[in-house]
């Protein structure tokens, strides 16, 4: 540990977003509702930088540095983080993390493999825009496939939201965005890489291998950072099964991690297999998040979903309970049936 947990505790205080304290929350001028930023290619700050020097991060922690030079401080500093996504995102962004967030981000670093079903509007599409630029930024090196159902939605969904988080991030200087892919960088160098893949195919995840290991200027402390890869996948019910298994070789050579969300609005394939196969779902960290639960849903939504299908219709379940449906649409006698007649 670099310091005490109390230490730690005042030191993450120190790094909290300028403008925002838990007792008094966001002064005027700052916070989302502020005015946005100019955006350019090169990504533009809405908080302070922080630089690669410890101390501007943990002033409490930084005499434990003091034999390192300002990268090594760094890299030790993200190093700490790795199994800490949530108070990552609290100490370098201005996020406030919904309690579902907070349950989904610790389960995957316990388990490394997290599914997510859900109705809409819940916030999984920025939830998974921080998971990105957290692995990036504290698991380096890092090769992490996107993928969607289709490759318009990675463009237009996913990759402008993790724009947004980098905006909002005090890290955003170590970031380089592009529309379909995203670089975190260590002085000059590339060490972790985020892009899209599409999913209709397997050729979409063929050829995708962990990075090789990185010392950097760590050499003469003799620790290395192995390579990492992963894996997250948006409206998993979408993807056809030949993505999963080109991926599932890639994962023989190295460690992984794998985020699958979206609604659950087929009752086969990978995503569906992941919660209802008991040997799979044991080693997975599952989640189910109704549209109900969420303090920010449209609750009009709810209300026309339920007076146009009905409350017990199955298109209430999938899109707003984030169940699965109880059969094919098109089937005559629900699948739900034929499982509790067994």
């Amino acid at each position: 540990r670099l310091a005490g947990s109390q230490d730690m505790a005042l030191a993450r205080k120190a790094g909290r977003p300028k403008g925002w304290s838990p007792k008094t929350g966001w002064k005027p001028g700052f916070g989302p509702d502020a005015q946005p930023p100019v955006v350019s290619e090169v990504v533009a700050l809405s908080l302070p930088p922080v630089e690669t020097s410890t101390s501007e991060i943990f002033p409490l922690i930084a005499p434990a540095c003091k034999s390192l030079t300002p990268e090594q401080e760094f890299r030790q500093a993200m190093r700490f983080y790795r199994d800490k996504p949530v108070e990552w995102i609290e100490d370098f962004t201005d996020y406030v993390l919904f309690d579902w967030q907070k349950e989904a981000l610790r389960g995957l670093v316990v388990k490394r493999k997290l599914a997510v079903k859900s109705g809409h509007g819940i916030g999984k599409t920025v939830c998974l825009a921080l998971i990105i630029c957290w692995l990036e930024m504290c698991h380096w090196p890092i090769r992490i496939a996107v993928t969607a159902p289709t490759f318009p939605q990675l463009r237009i969904l996913n990759f402008p939201e993790v724009k947004s988080v980098i905006q909002r991030c005090k890290l955003a200087k170590k970031f380089r965005w592009q529309p379909t892919e995203v670089n975190a960088y260590l002085g000059e160098q590339i060490v972790s890489s985020a892009f899209a893949r599409t999913s209709r195919t397997k050729e979409g995840a063929a050829g995708f291998h962990p990075p090789p290991s990185f010392t950097g200027d760590y050499d003469d402390l003799g620790i290395v950072d192995e390579g990492t890869i992963a894996v997250l996948v948006d409206e998993a019910s979408g993807v056809e099964p030949d993505f999963f298994e080109t991926f599932r070789g890639a994962k023989s050579s190295g460690k992984t991690f794998e985020v699958y969300t979206g609604n659950p609005t087929k009752r086969k394939g990978d995503f569906f297999d992941t919660f209802k196969k008991p040997a799979v779902a044991a080693k997975w960290h599952l989640m189910t998040v109704s549209s109900r639960n969420v303090p920010h849903t449209n609750r009009e939504f709810i209300e026309e979903m339920e007076d146009r299908y009905g409350k017990g219709s199955d298109v209430v379940r999938v899109r707003v309970d984030g169940e699965f449906p109880e059969g094919d649409f098109d089937a005559l006698v629900p699948a739900s049936w034929l499982e509790d007649a067994r």
